[in-house]
């Protein structure tokens, strides 16, 4: 079925390198002919509020409806949410290219990118299947180019959980794709689409030349906690640990121990009011026993119950393939096997296996949570509350009377003070729902554990998730080799090796980045992962033109990692990907969010290796060697 596309005529045969110096001097939309090229993704909802942006930023121009302006009020540090640097709008490094981005789940995305089929980047799966979340935008309603979904192609992905490793090379890469599909002509105005039957497609290297998997950002994963007191019990939070003085800063609402987010989220924990004991690991490594509440301290208070009458704890969490699932259950599968006490089962749950293989880390949560039900038995779990997409999940634990006790992780630019507001749908209804951002959690890192800082203090506080927590964790992350493949570049595979130690525990096999060690590092994080092809063609899969396709997707890239060293000279649309500058809005976006930009030196290594020619692997167009040497045909859909 023909779909709408962007013009022939605007496409042309004229260079975005040259067009890309055409002026944009306000806010205000260009003329439709500056607009010549888009660059086409979606995936990871974790990374969908910072990508909308960052393409805001490059062109200097929003998408209409995604609620982004651009202001000198910009900080960084507060931050801002909704506000873009100001300086997004001047110099030189501004393109006439527009970025568009589906927010529908990591899962989703590397379906996509596998089968290299636009038509598959929708949410969820089954007989009916959701469009993209509705923030951010996934067309500009203020642009009929890119005013229709689906899109004519994907150029991209992101997914925070990383491409399989099939130990067969890159051929083994299979996803579960959409056959006998032929969309909608209202498919961006509808909540569901119906589709055909299901077929399993395999990555072809043949034909996309190899894939491309390298880090965006570094990425903290927040604990939202929903501490307003609840209207229909008597139940009043008594919360010590919190930060009375600025309650909305990040981590601020309460603080919890390694052994509290165990217990919570083996369902050993129930209920906030919880008097049990439950298990935590000393400083040598022993195994002792302390109250749930013993974290409820820190303002120079005793601990006492979180809750003054029974107050259940209700784990909400992501329902589809989630990449920021994959994140949090390594992180659980990090810690909490080292817990196990003989009697709590941790061991049983967080290393459970499936035949030979480990459950965790893992991005579909369902699998995890029947395990819990396994073990604990199905009321442990009965209560927990499964949603689609990072905004359902944050609207579900939620800043209100009705979620009081809601608890469950969430991408940080979800979580405040990153955001305001947040959409989504909530348990029991169908239309998507803004309420205010969820607040989150302080957490104990291993470094405080082996200080034998167990709990909280007047003067010592857990790590919350920030862009500087985040970046203290990624310091033990190296940068991949030159030369390597995709499965080098998943920094999860990045492990602790024999002789590896902290406080009394081996390390051996245990992921760095599921256990950070360094002080001050928050200890639940990973990356949004950019998928890309190593071979294009020139042409969508209706056949249009795309002549400079291949040079949008690397100058984008250049002036995204670029955008880690400040030792480069100020980036200009004139330098291109062959000279990659720096550009201080990209670290300034990236923070806004609650991320961190990654470091300078894994943002050279994916430029020397996939942007810049020379490496021979750089990504290329058919025919341009490079990426295509070998390659017939191209990643067209």
């Amino acid at each position: 079925m023909k779909r709408q596309t962007f013009s022939r005529a605007l496409l042309g045969t004229t260079s975005v390198l040259a067009l890309s110096a055409v002026a944009i001097v306000s806010g205000a939309a260009p003329a439709q002919a500056q607009i010549v090229k888009g660059v086409y993704g979606g995936g990871s909802s974790l990374a969908s509020l910072s990508m909308r942006q960052l393409f805001d930023c490059y062109m200097g121009k929003t998408v209409g409806g995604d609620g982004y302006s651009f202001s000198t009020s910009f900080d960084q540090n507060a931050p801002t949410p909704g506000l873009l640097p100001n300086t997004c709008r001047a110099g030189s490094h501004r393109v006439s290219v527009e970025g568009m981005y589906a927010s529908i789940g990591s899962g989703n995305g590397r379906r996509g990118f596998i089968s290299n089929n636009a038509l598959n980047l929708l949410a969820g799966s089954g007989a009916v299947t959701s469009t993209p979340a509705v923030i951010p935008p996934f067309f500009d309603n203020t642009n009929a180019n890119f005013g229709t979904y689906p899109y004519p192609r994907i150029d991209f992905a992101a997914s925070d959980a990383p491409l399989a490793n099939p130990g067969a090379g890159a051929n083994g890469l299979t996803t579960v794709s959409f056959n006998n599909f032929v969309p909608a002509n209202n498919w961006q105005t509808t909540q569901t689409v119906t589709h055909g039957t299901f077929g399993t497609v395999t990555y072809s290297t043949a034909t996309y030349g190899q894939p491309i998997q390298v880090p965006l950002f570094e990425v903290p994963v927040a604990i939202g906690v929903n501490t307003v007191n609840p209207t229909t019990t008597s139940a009043v939070w008594d919360i010590n640990s919190n930060n009375t003085t600025d309650p909305i800063s990040a981590g601020a609402a309460i603080q919890l121990s390694t052994a509290q987010v165990c217990a919570i989220f083996s369902g050993l924990v129930k209920d906030w009011s919880s008097t049990a004991d439950i298990a935590f690991l000393d400083k040598n490594g022993t195994v002792q026993s302390q109250k749930f509440y013993a974290d409820n301290t820190g303002n120079g208070q005793t601990a006492a119950p979180y809750a003054s009458a029974s107050l259940p704890i209700h784990v909400v969490f992501r329902s589809d393939g989630s990449g920021t699932t994959f994140i949090f259950t390594q992180y659980l599968k990090s810690v909490c096997p080292q817990l196990d006490d003989g009697v709590n089962n941790y061991a049983s749950i967080f290393n459970a296996v499936s035949g030979t293989t480990p459950i965790l880390p893992t991005d579909t949560f369902t699998n995890f949570r029947t395990v819990v039900s396994n073990v604990r038995g199905a009321p442990a779990v009965a209560d927990w509350i499964g949603a689609d997409g990072t905004g359902s999940v944050a609207i579900n634990i939620g800043r209100d009377s009705a979620n009081a006790g809601n608890i469950g992780y969430i991408s940080n630019d979800f979580a405040s003070p990153y955001a305001t507001t947040v959409t989504g749908i909530l348990a029991g209804t169908s239309s998507p729902t803004t309420a205010a951002s969820p607040l989150s959690a302080s957490v104990q890192d291993e470094d405080l554990r082996v200080r034998g800082i167990y709990h909280p203090t007047a003067t010592v506080s857990f790590v919350a998730p920030t862009p500087s927590g985040a970046d203290k964790a990624w310091q033990s992350v190296d940068t991949p080799a030159a030369g390597g493949t995709y499965q080098d570049w998943n920094v999860y595979n990045q492990k602790y090796t024999s002789g590896d130690t902290s406080g009394g525990v081996n390390l051996n096999g245990i992921a760095k980045l599921g256990l950070p060690t360094a002080r001050s590092a928050y200890p639940i994080v990973g990356t949004a992962f950019l998928l890309t092809y190593s071979c294009y063609a020139d042409v969508d899969q209706d056949g249009d033109l795309t002549p400079d396709r291949v040079s949008s997707i690397k100058n984008w890239m250049a002036w995204h990692f670029g955008g880690s060293d400040n030792t480069l000279p100020a980036y200009t649309s004139a330098n291109s990907f062959t000279n990659p500058g720096y550009d201080i809005n990209v670290f300034k976006t990236v923070r806004n969010n609650g991320f961190h930009e990654l470091r300078k030196e894994m943002g050279q290594r994916i430029m020397n290796e996939f942007v810049k020619n020379g490496s021979g692997r750089a990504i290329a167009a058919v025919g341009g060697g490079e990426g295509c040497t070998g390659v017939a045909g191209g990643a067209a859909n």
